[in-house]
């Protein structure tokens, strides 16, 4: 997986020269429109249909319990992107959130802080970060192979957060192979994609309807990281 993550970002660090547009809203739109017909090949003959497979075997609460469960695991870098906003308080609520769904939630399956205790999950990550210490300067928008849409900045917080979050202790060493645990890291990642794959079938039909599909992704994106921020920060 990180191989794949390495080789994605050298693809694009390639790409980007010889891919930019005149178009001031959208200057890397030719090599997005290049990355968004990619990607909705792959989806037609593989995503999708994983997903809607996946959709047929595990009922939708056990879908649900499943997205809880990822949503827990990533309470830690929640909070840790709170303490870079110095959002102390918003801190403290992830990892509470994360000790009571850990705990009472059963490993984080079910949302106990959100109905319980009446603290819901925060969607922060190490692009709003960035956004919050920019004063959420725009950035070009970006179509990532195999991901999907995202922007400039949010990549490079991916990234950030992809080289603290790396385990390179997968050598055989003092107790013994890690390739175990590789692969259960594995495992868990595609579970996630195609869980969260499985979610997203429901805009389906909304996408059908519109006259240019990358133009309405783009501005679904946009505008939903925009309202992000603001939720974020009111």
């Amino acid at each position: 997986m990180k191989a794949l993550k390495l080789g994605i970002i050298c693809g694009l660090l390639t790409l980007f020269p010889g891919c930019s547009s005149d178009n001031p809203d959208d200057p890397l739109e030719p090599f997005n429109r290049t990355v968004f017909s990619f990607n909705d090949t792959l989806d037609h003959y593989i995503a999708k249909p994983v997903a809607k497979g996946y959709v047929a075997v595990v009922h939708a609460d056990g879908r649900s319990m499943i997205t809880n469960f990822f949503n827990n695991l990533s309470e830690p870098l929640r909070a840790f992107n709170d303490l870079l906003q110095l959002k102390f308080d918003k801190a403290a609520d992830d990892m509470e959130r994360m000790i009571a769904n850990t705990t009472i939630g059963v490993f984080g399956f079910f949302d106990f802080a959100d109905e319980a205790l009446n603290i819901p999950m925060r969607r922060q990550d190490m692009g709003m970060t960035f956004a919050y210490w920019t004063n959420n300067t725009s950035t070009p928008f970006l179509m990532i192979p195999l991901y999907g849409p995202s922007n400039v900045r949010d990549f490079l917080g991916d990234i950030t957060t992809n080289i603290l979050t790396d385990d390179t202790s997968y050598q055989e060493g003092e107790y013994g192979s890690q390739s175990s645990t590789r692969s259960q890291t594995n495992t868990l990642s595609i579970l996630n994609l195609v869980n969260n794959r499985a979610n997203a079938l429901k805009y389906e039909q909304l996408m059908l309807l519109q006259v240019d599909p990358y133009i309405a992704m783009k501005h679904a994106y946009e505008n939903g990281r925009n309202q992000l921020f603001r939720e974020l920060n009111s």
